[in-house]
């Protein structure tokens, strides 16, 4: 069964869930349900519906220091002491409201901030 075949895989029920609600699943081309049987050969498409704005982060006029930039990647320099994502202490200084704030004066639509640290 795909339910089983995914979850084997890593996909999480809640995953799953949000896929067949927002996305879609298709077998060899076509939509099917998680009870259809995969057989040796077929050819499953997980459609990822896209993530939405985050509308709960508030735009930052602070400037970010950015080290390289391309169509699917923005890495910067983090600030000692700043947080990155918002939190109750910290609602619209972390460096994820930067970020929205320079795609926002930047003119770019429906960006989303993904946090990747690096560990030393």
């Amino acid at each position: 069964m795909m339910r089983s075949f995914l979850q084997e895989v890593g996909i999480s029920r809640t995953f799953l869930a949000h896929v067949k609600t927002h996305g879609d699943l298709l077998v060899n081309g076509r939509h099917e349900i998680v009870l259809k049987t995969l057989q040796p050969g077929d050819v499953l498409t997980m459609v990822i519906p896209p993530s939405g704005e985050h509308e709960t982060v508030i735009p930052s006029e602070v400037p970010i220091d950015i080290l390289y930039e391309d169509d699917y990647l923005l890495i910067i320099n983090k600030p000692v002491g700043t947080a990155s994502i918002p939190s109750k202490l910290h609602p619209d200084h972390s460096m994820a409201n930067r970020v929205k704030g320079y795609y926002k004066r930047r003119g770019y639509a429906d960006q989303i901030t993904h946090v990747v640290t690096r560990l030393d």
